[in-house]
């Protein structure tokens, strides 16, 4: 009887280990690569990273950020969703701000997007310097939302 109770939990625990595994990870992070921005200082690059490339109808924001390699100082910039076949000036959820090494998360609202059934696009940024305009242009992996 002990051999049975003994064999039917390792049996159960490889089950529970082997399902889980094959689970697949269903929000995959997008890292850009590294951009060199000149104009914001020697050596300066930037770089964007969006939490995922699909959003569910249960996901309610984009979350990015916008980093440095440390050698921009600070740096204002802003980000915002662009539609796919709504170019020349139509981005929606637009965010904000500055930083020195990486930006918080910043978070556009899918609501805020006007996507009905599937839509797709990118998160575009601009990077500034006090002084010195626009010094790099970043933009996300393609993104699929779903509504």
């Amino acid at each position: 009887m002990m051999k049975r109770i003994k064999r039917f939990s390792v049996i159960s625990v490889l089950t529970l280990a082997l399902s889980a595994s094959l689970v697949p990870d269903t929000a995959e992070a997008s890292t850009g690569p590294w951009i060199s921005a000149p104009g914001a200082g020697s050596g300066c690059k930037v770089r964007l990273w969006t939490d995922a490339t699909t959003y569910t109808k249960r996901a309610t924001t984009i979350d990015f950020t916008v980093e440095q390699n440390g050698k921009c100082g600070e740096v204002t910039y802003w980000g915002a969703f662009e539609h796919d076949g709504k170019r020349g000036g139509k981005y929606y959820g637009y965010v904000k701000g500055s930083f020195k090494k990486k930006t918080p998360v910043k978070k556009i609202k899918i609501s805020a997007l006007g996507v009905s059934g599937k839509a797709t696009g990118i998160v575009s940024v601009g990077v500034n310097k006090k002084g010195k305009g626009q010094v790099a242009w970043l933009n996300s992996d393609r993104l699929t939302i779903y509504r």
